[in-house]
This record gives structure tokens, sequence and C-alpha cells, in this order.
């Protein structure tokens, strides 16, 4: 079966998975909620101009999530730390965003650009403590998913705590000349959506049609082969960090310049932080970067489409939570049918000279 065959698969599964799903939850109302749960389900997902807006603003953290994953799991490097740079992404740029002087385009640029390095700075440290301690990288990233929900949140609370807000913690709020402009006027559609499909073609073509994107793929696909050929197997995997954890770090920046215009404890992080979305839409479906927007817009209509529900239906946020617990169970199998074609492909490749390759490398056979 071809990449996109299987892609297409997954996303046909998952989605009659969905669907079963929303029946059963909507059933749980009542059985005469039913088709009312459908309606409310697609008017959510785009309906209304609001609506449809909305979907493609949902959209926008997820793609970017999703392609930074994508990068990270060719290289062969399974990843899992995309909350934790997103989390740190969100809260430099917010800093920076009420520090930096200047007109508001600078404003707003310069503090993308230092949370996109952010997010990558956090991805290699931890990369680079998985190197010193060869412990898996993805042990180390899931733990650093909570270590730096938590970091931002003390620092947040200890330093950069606005005086005004006095339920929450949170910065203050960026200048409003700095805010990311919205696309379609009264709705939340932002800039963001349309950097991130520009984003999402631009390491399309690099991984396609450059040295580099060459590079990527022949050192996910066999580390020792590219080890031979020139490939550094331990400053690589970093630098594929780096790169990879910038996309999310951005995606962060993005969301608080778009959508909150500060950072606030528990709205890019947590247990139901769309950064798992992104991962998740990662790992269903590998073959391909291009593929991820429509599988981007799928989740995030999704998850518009729930909210819909909630609030016409009445069923209870935790369901939505639910609903994402079956994408992730879907990944997982998929990532578990991947495991043991990736390892018997390496057995048959001719095994090169033993090169030294850092703990985090040897995760390819789960991407």
């Amino acid at each position: 079966m071809t990449g996109a065959r299987r892609a297409l698969t997954i996303v046909l599964v998952a989605a009659l998975g969905l669907a079963v799903v929303a029946v059963l939850l909507a059933a749980l109302q009542g059985v005469d909620q039913v088709a009312p749960g459908f309606a409310s389900f697609f008017a959510g997902i785009g309906g209304t101009d609001t609506a449809l807006a909305s979907t493609a603003r949902t959209m926008t953290p997820i793609l970017l999530i999703a392609v930074s994953a994508s990068v990270s799991i060719r290289a062969g490097l399974f990843d899992v730390g995309q909350v934790g740079q997103y989390v740190i992404g969100g809260l430099a740029a917010a800093t920076a965003g009420t520090v930096l002087p200047g007109p508001g385009v600078v404003v707003v640029v310069g503090s993308l650009l230092i949370g996109a390095l952010a997010g990558g700075a956090w991805a290699c440290a931890i990369g680079g403590l998985a190197v010193a301690t060869r412990v898996q990288l993805v042990v180390l990233t899931l733990i650093a998913n909570y270590f730096a929900d938590g970091l931002a949140r003390f620092i947040t609370r200890t330093t950069l705590q606005d005086p005004d807000a006095h339920s929450i913690v949170a910065t203050r709020t960026i200048p409003q000349d700095a805010w990311l402009p919205v696309l379609v006027p009264r709705t939340s559609l932002h800039l963001g959506f349309v950097i991130a499909i520009v984003v999402t073609v631009v390491v399309w073509a690099i991984v396609r049609y450059t040295v580099a994107g060459h590079r990527l793929t022949m050192y996910g696909r066999n580390p020792k082969f590219a080890t031979l050929a020139g490939v550094d197997s331990r400053r690589y995997p970093l630098t594929v960090l780096l790169g990879s954890g910038s996309i999310t770090g951005l995606a962060g920046a993005i969301e608080v310049f778009g959508v909150y215009h500060r950072f606030q404890d528990g709205t890019l992080g947590g247990p139901s932080s769309v950064a798992w979305t992104g991962l998740t839409a990662a790992i269903l479906i590998p073959s391909g970067l291009l593929i991820m927007l429509p599988a981007a817009l799928f989740l995030a209509g999704l998850t518009t489409g729930l909210a819909g529900v909630q609030r016409d239906i009445g069923i209870t946020a935790g369901m939505g939570t639910l609903v994402q617990g079956v994408l992730i169970v879907i990944a997982a199998v998929a990532l578990t049918r991947q495991a043991p074609r990736a390892r018997g492909t390496d057995r048959a490749a001719p095994t090169p000279p033993p090169s030294p390759e850092p703990a985090m490398s040897t995760a390819k056979g789960e991407s």
C-alpha cells in the first residue's frame, strides 16, 4: 500500500470511528438528540462564516505542530515534546511583545522570531540532555512537556504577572497595534493562518527538492549509512530538533499574537493542548507534508464541530477530550503497525561499521 493510500485509509477509519463516537455521545442525551447533534456538529464546522473562520483559526496551530512533528519523525526522532515547545514559544513571544520597542509590525515580527527560536532552543536542549544521559528521546520529551508547563507558570507568576489580572496567571497584554491582523472582519481568523500554510509549503519544498531534505530522509531511514555519507550523527539530530522545535515555537507565538494577545496559564499547555492534536496528525499520517493540510483541517473541524454539539446539545467538555483520546489510540495503533515494518527494513539493510549515535536516534523504528 502506498503512503498516500495508507494515509487516506487511516483518515477514513478515523472519521468512521469518530462518527460512531459522535452518535453515541448524542445518544447519551437521548435518542431524539442524534439528528440535532449531527446538525450542530456540521454547523459548528462551517455553518456560518464565523464558524468556518473559527475552524480555519483552530487549524493554524494544528497544522504547524503536525509539520514540526512530521519533520522529526522523518529524521527517525520520536519527539513528543511539542506541548513544551508550544508553551515556551508562546511565553517567549508574549514577553518580547510587551518589551520590544518600535512600531507594531517590528514588534510582531521580532516576537514571532523570538518565539520560534525559544521553541527550537527548548527542543535542542532536551535533545542534548538525551544525548548526555542516553535516555530515550520519547521519555525525556514527554517529561519535559510537564516541566515546561510548570516552568512557564512559575516564571509568569513570579516575574511577568500582569498586576491587573488578579484571578489568572497571565502576562501583560500585548499592544493592540502588534496583534496579528484579522483576515475576515468580525471573525477570529487572523494572518497566522496564511503563515502556517506558507511554512508548510516551504518545509515540503525543502524536504522534497533540496539536499537538506534528502539528508533528513536518509538519516531517518538509515542513520549509520548517513554517517558514512558525512552526516555527523551527534550533531545532526540536535539540528533537526532545533528546526522542528522552531516551527512549534512559532505556532505558540502565533497563537499568542493572534488569539490570546498575552500568555495565559492553561491556554497552550496541559492535557487538552492543541499540540497533542498536531502530534496525533503527524503520527497518523507520516507519509507526507502537504497532506497535513487536509489532516489539520479534519482535526480542526472535529474540534469546532464538537464545540457546537457541546453548545447546542449540552454534552460536557470532557466528551471532547474523550474523542481526542480515541484519536490518540488510533494513532498509537498506527504507530505500532509501522514499527515492525521499519525494523524489518533496517535489519535487511547492509550493516556498515559501527558509529556512535545518540540515544534519541534509536527511535527511528517507531516513526
